[in-house]
């Protein structure tokens, strides 16, 4: 799978759907992501990061 391909994928998920994170947790479990990852470089590190982080559960303590 080359980069984009992986970007195009994750962009493609509904993130509106009460499913995505578990859609999106169950692609970034597959073997084809897995082995994708490694050979991310540059530009396409850099946005893969940028949605995971815009996705990203923000789960916040009660303070003690």
């Amino acid at each position: 799978m080359n980069p984009s391909d992986i970007l195009k994928q994750l962009h493609d998920f509904d993130k509106a759907s009460p499913q995505f994170h578990k859609d999106l947790s169950n692609f970034l479990r597959s073997e084809e992501y897995r082995s994708a990852v490694p050979s991310l470089q540059g530009e396409y590190l850099a946005r893969l990061i940028e949605y995971l982080d815009s996705v990203s559960l923000q789960i916040v303590s009660p303070d003690p």
